[in-house]
């Protein structure tokens, strides 16, 4: 028996194109991976009859014994044909082939024929279906039948000559034709057209048709959008590569928008300005491009939205597709002046005026927004001798009749509080124990003219402090005039006795001497005459213009003191002075009680 070639597996999953024998023809199980000879070894194979009822191997028969004469497939994909069965040659079976990429590199089909009488023939028929490419322009189906003795070369009985290679190929490559690029106008009321097209093929078998745009399907007739789209169509038989074509389809739009435009407005100016804001709205339109654009011009070449000014506005409104094909219409805008001057016054709304005062009226201004600057009426008068509320009226008209007013509220108000007079001096002072006069005062008011003036407060010239007289009057207004006179009560001080001589004359003594300093008071004030801190002295400027009081009369040098002589109602105050001072001079100075100072100064040697 023959070898048998079949597709194996070895333990790494690799694909072999394996040969194997039984042992009694001496022949051992070898492989092929790409065409490099395996040391892989196979187990004996099955017999003939079940390899060709097997679903699970795919082989077949060589009439060679020789493995150098072994040529099958190196790649797993590389198909193996299984040889048609001995009783139904004439419909042979062909084996399912794998998915490959790499060229057919050949095959030898063995097949066991068995004894054959003498006389007799038989005809081997073996048919292979291509689905690739070929790789080569020739396939060469040449076989070799081994016998007893010797060998016989077999041929393609088409030419009957030996090595002979031909390929007879089953049916014919698939032709394909599209039609002439397609021009339409869109359907009515569309932004597409239908169109119909025929694409014709050939071939045998008879080829499948398939046109797309893009990725996707489509048949004839197709709805294609406005502008060009490209057309790709294949025809496809399974022989050899498919055939291709392709074509345009150019959709144009030639349909005219129709647009109705808002209605007219007629309207009137806003205040201040001699235009209007206006909502002009948009209009209707319709045409079967989605993307039809709306654009409005206004004949005073403003934008829309700007204001319309007085008088009447026309606005063009254009309705344009894609295309270009357009149509128009056109909306009014009127503006009427119903706007009135604005009168501005000339300082505040609200004066105030006081009662006998002068009144000038500071006028007011008119400006309208149509018509400029417009002449002003003043209607009222103020009396500014009366007190009372006055109400001064401006009027200004333009163009169009409109008229604009504004008002001044003139107050005349007294609001100035009588003015109080004191009579005599102010303050006044008065001797402890001595008669006092008020001198009185008097009060005139601006629109009332002289008042009563009433006195509050009193003065007791027996005890030395300082009183308070307030004098007021009031007018018709209610408004309140004051005024206060001060009276101090004092003690009655009639300077310093002698030895010390009064300013500015300056008092020479020895310096560390005490100073017997004697005043009056108009009695005994008691010793508490002093207020507190005095007497006190201060260092001055000494004056060597004038002559000096010599004081002769000094007490013994002891502390300073007071003392009450109520013989001679005389105070004496024993001035203890510092040898330190010689050669400076100094001020003394007393504060009594009544808050009056009384000053001496004093050279020291």
């Amino acid at each position: 028996p023959p070898p048998v070639a079949a597709l194996r597996t070895n333990a790494g999953r690799d694909q072999f194109a394996g040969l194997s024998a039984p042992a009694s023809n001496g022949a051992r199980g070898f492989g092929y991976l790409s065409g490099t000879l395996s040391n892989d070894l196979f187990e004996a194979l099955p017999g003939l009859d079940a390899w060709r009822n097997s679903k699970s191997r795919l082989g077949g028969l060589s009439f060679l014994k020789e493995a150098g004469y072994v040529a099958l497939g190196g790649a797993p994909a590389d198909p193996v044909v299984r040889p048609a069965r001995e009783e139904a040659p004439a419909a042979p079976v062909y084996a399912a082939a794998a998915a490959a990429s790499l060229a057919f590199a050949g095959e030898n089909i063995s097949l066991n024929i068995g004894t054959l009488p003498a006389g007799k023939s038989v005809t081997i028929t073996f048919q292979a279906t291509i689905n690739n490419s070929l790789n080569s322009t020739q396939v060469s189906n040449q076989g070799t039948v081994d016998y007893a003795g010797g060998s016989v070369q077999t041929d393609d009985p088409d030419t009957g000559a030996f090595g002979d290679p031909t390929v007879t190929q089953v049916g014919s490559p698939a032709t394909i034709s599209c039609p002439a690029d397609i021009s339409a106008n869109t359907d009515p009321g569309q932004f597409s057209a239908s169109v119909a097209f025929a694409v014709t093929a050939g071939g045998s078998p008879a080829p499948t048709v398939n046109c797309k745009v893009g990725a996707t399907t489509i048949t004839s007739p197709h709805t294609f959008p406005v502008g060009t789209t490209a057309v790709q169509c294949t025809a496809t038989n399974g022989i050899g590569s498919p055939a291709s074509c392709s074509f345009n389809v150019t959709v144009g739009d030639n349909q005219t928008p129709t647009i109705a435009c808002p209605q007219n407005i007629t309207t009137t100016t806003s205040g201040g300005s001699c235009d209007a804001t206006v909502n002009v709205g948009t209009p209707t339109v319709n045409d079967n491009d989605p993307n039809v654009s709306v654009s409005g011009t206004r004949g005073d070449a403003q934008p829309l939205g700007a204001p319309y000014p007085k008088g009447t506005t026309t606005i063009t409104w254009t309705a344009t597709d894609a295309a270009g094909n357009s149509a128009s219409c056109q909306q009014t805008v009127t503006v009427n002046d119903a706007t009135a001057p604005v009168v501005t016054l000339n300082g505040a709304a609200t004066m105030t005026v006081e009662c006998h005062a002068s009144f000038s009226d500071p006028g007011a201004t008119a400006n309208d927004s149509c018509d400029g600057p417009r002449a002003v009426s003043v209607s009222g008068s103020v009396n500014a001798n009366a007190v009372g509320s006055y109400t001064l009226t401006y009027t200004a008209t333009d163009a169009a009749g409109n008229t604009g007013t504004a008002t001044r509220t003139v107050n005349v108000v007294d609001t100035t509080a009588p003015v109080v007079t004191l009579n005599g001096a102010n303050p006044l002072t008065v001797a402890l124990g001595s008669a006092f006069s008020d001198p009185g005062a008097t009060a005139a008011d601006s629109c009332g003219g002289p008042l009563p003036v009433s006195a509050s407060g009193s003065v007791n010239t027996n005890a030395v402090g300082t009183y308070t007289l307030t004098y007021s009057a009031t007018d018709a207004s209610g408004n309140t005039g004051t005024a206060t006179r001060t009276v101090h009560v004092v003690f009655n001080f009639a300077g310093f006795f002698s030895p010390v001589a009064n300013l500015p004359t300056f008092n020479s003594v020895k310096a560390g001497q005490s100073i017997p300093v004697k005043f009056g008071l108009g009695g005994n004030q008691g010793l508490n005459i002093f207020a507190a801190g005095y007497p006190a002295s201060g260092a001055i400027a000494c004056n060597s213009s004038g002559e000096p009081n010599v004081i002769d009369e000094t007490q013994t040098a002891g502390g300073s003191g007071l003392q009450y002589d109520a013989a001679s109602g005389t105070y004496t105050y024993a001035w203890k002075t510092e040898k330190s001072w010689a050669g400076t001079c100094r001020q003394f100075v007393i504060q009594l009680a009544d808050g009056t100072f009384h000053r001496a100064n004093f050279q020291f040697k």
